[in-house]
């Protein structure tokens, strides 16, 4: 079988995925961008694609309207390449054109839309939005989600078949994340002790410094919590940095607050051994596949209700605890709890704090595709 796959770019969170599903069939990723998302910081631009072990391209020409490219050259490409599937990158004027060659050339290929939407984005958004998706839900043969949750909110407030919808979540390699960390444990400990923070319980965040991310809300927190000998480091860049530093110290935190900057790859691993517990506290996230290498090495995670990834934590709160972004006090009491909740082991890794790993999800979207491709492979 035959799979192309659209996307804006290649993200690290995809990479596994792309080579997992190229060693069941012949896979072909194109991109039209250097980075995965518009404000995306987090990516190593040069490396991700060389990490890709199937068929990668780069459209270029045309011209972008907004995020969204324009590319003549894609029906080329997809002419050349001659897929039993397209997987398209959500309801968009993309997604709009594949859909549109393959009605004007009368191909018979299957679209199928990868969304990141979360149940409170089915439910709630905006009418171009929900006409999209409507369009998409019906048009498309196939629509795969994140999460079972998100799975039952299509079918309550669309008009979806249920045997046109599949559950695929932004999970990576397990072992692969693990052996990635446990490589870098004597870098970790030598981060630590360029930090000075010794056997101090470490906070981590990983991502770009936006708004939407809540630092305000959490560097506030943070330093609200009280917790003796815990520092926080923030990793990632973006516009909000001054601020946020400023705010540091204003608040007297710089101490016990260290922004580590963009970290990549091997860098971003050391961060992860070098730490105890993740906070993700995102007013909103359509998922934060932070949180899986987090708990992968064996990190808890402070994770915002807002977030899609909110599906990884256990109810029992074995690998983590949720919590509102709008109420710092409700993640000051978090932190202060979980503060209390890891020792760091004497040597190596932590068992990892989730059981989602890659390979049930491949062997389940190579099911969909085979049934929608009138069962053959």
């Amino acid at each position: 079988m035959r799979i192309l796959i659209v996307q804006p770019g290649i993200g690290n969170y995809r990479i596994d995925f792309f080579n997992a599903l190229g060693r069941r069939a012949e896979v072909k990723v194109i991109y039209f961008f250097d980075n995965p998302g518009v404000h995306e910081e987090m990516f190593d631009r040069d490396l991700s694609p060389r990490l890709v072990d199937c068929a990668t391209e780069k459209i270029c020409g045309g011209f972008n309207a907004g995020a969204y490219p324009f590319r003549p050259r894609l029906w080329r490409t997809i002419n050349s390449f001659k897929p039993d599937v397209v997987v398209a990158h959500e309801f968009n004027p993309v997604t709009l054109q594949l859909y549109l060659l393959r009605k004007l050339t009368g191909r018979r290929w299957k679209l199928f839309v990868w969304t990141s939407d979360t149940p409170e984005m089915v439910e709630h958004c905006r009418f171009m939005r929900r006409a999209a998706r409507n369009f998409f839900c019906r048009a498309a043969d196939g629509v795969m989600v994140y999460s079972n949750e998100t799975a039952a909110a299509y079918l309550k407030f669309t008009a979806i078949k249920k045997d046109r919808l599949t559950v695929c979540p932004n999970v990576q390699s397990l072992s692969r994340l693990r052996a990635a960390a446990e490589a870098e444990l004597e870098a970790a400990a030598k981060l630590r002790a360029e930090l000075k923070i010794g056997e101090k319980k470490v906070f981590i965040f990983v991502g770009r410094l936006h708004p939407v991310k809540n630092l305000p809300g959490l560097i506030a927190a943070f330093n609200s919590a009280g917790v003796p000998g815990a520092v926080l480091l923030i990793v990632g860049d973006g516009a909000q940095r001054g601020e946020l530093e400023a705010l540091c110290s204003k608040l007297g935190a710089t101490g016990k607050i260290f922004f580590l900057g963009r970290r990549c790859d091997r860098e971003l691993m050391t961060c992860y051994a070098a730490a105890d517990t993740l906070i993700l506290p995102s007013f909103h996230e359509t998922f934060g596949a932070v949180v899986n290498e987090a708990l992968a090495v064996g990190l808890r995670a402070i994770v915002s209700r807002a977030a899609g990834a909110r599906t990884l934590i256990a109810a029992d709160r074995s690998n983590g605890v949720l919590f509102d972004p709008h109420s710092q006090s409700n993640l000051a009491d978090a932190i202060a709890a979980e503060a209390g909740m890891v020792k760091r082991p004497p040597s190596g890794l932590r068992p990892a704090l989730t059981s989602r790993d890659l390979p049930p999800f491949v062997d389940s979207f190579m099911d969909f595709c085979i049934e929608k491709n009138g069962g053959k492979s």
